[in-house]
């Protein structure tokens, strides 16, 4: 904001969004993916997501299969399936387009890594969704995703599909040998609508106590 606008001397105050808890998980496996390990990625396939990096990452990974849940009806998630088809993927990326609350869910508690290269976020939630869920997470660094992840995210310094399967290997290895996942549930907890509705409040007061 102070780089971009002409504010002066005005105040920044950030405020984060909260979580809520989440919701039941399916019973069962969604019927669209057959058994087996799997990364996710959750987002509506518009150009700002990046996803169609992926593709190029789960081609360089022999062994791994991604699932795409979100909206795909669009341009881009038509040129991402293009793309799948192209490479011969059709058995390894699933785009399953949208899905119901407890089939998210359900990925989110059974996936083995949630990627999320989007380079635009207003927030995130999805990266705290996955955390709420002890999931290691690998994501761009790009507007809020470092603020929101903090310490507890991994990053991509680079978009090339090797230098990506490496920071996943490393990072799935790092998260897992040092039992991370505790830390990442407890920190997503820490974010909630009542701590978002105190703060602006207390930010409402001070600014009444400023009025003459």
């Amino acid at each position: 904001v102070r780089r971009y606008l002409k504010i002066g001397e005005r105040p920044v105050h950030v405020v984060p969004l909260g979580l809520a808890p989440p919701p039941v998980a399916s019973a069962e496996r969604p019927s669209f993916l057959p058994p087996g390990s799997f990364f996710l990625t959750v987002g509506n396939c518009l150009p700002h997501k990046n996803f169609r990096v992926l593709i190029g990452l789960i081609e360089a990974m022999p062994e791994t299969r991604l699932v795409i849940a979100g909206k795909k009806a669009t341009p881009y998630g038509a040129a991402i399936e293009q793309d799948v088809a192209a490479r011969g993927l059709t058995n390894r990326v699933f785009m399953p387009g949208e899905v119901s609350d407890s089939d998210r869910q359900w990925l989110y508690e059974n996936c083995e890594a949630f990627l999320f290269p989007s380079l635009a976020e207003g927030f995130g939630f999805p990266v705290l969704e996955a955390m709420q869920c002890g999931k290691p997470v690998f994501m761009s660094r790009c507007t809020s995703l470092p603020e929101i992840a903090g310490e507890h995210g991994f990053f991509f310094d680079s978009f090339e599909p090797r230098v990506m399967a490496k920071s996943i290997v490393d990072g799935r290895q790092k998260f897992l040998s040092e039992g991370r996942a505790p830390q990442s549930c407890a920190y997503a907890a820490a974010f909630s609508w009542g701590k978002t509705a105190k703060r602006y409040a207390q930010l409402y007061m001070n600014i009444l106590d400023t009025v003459p």
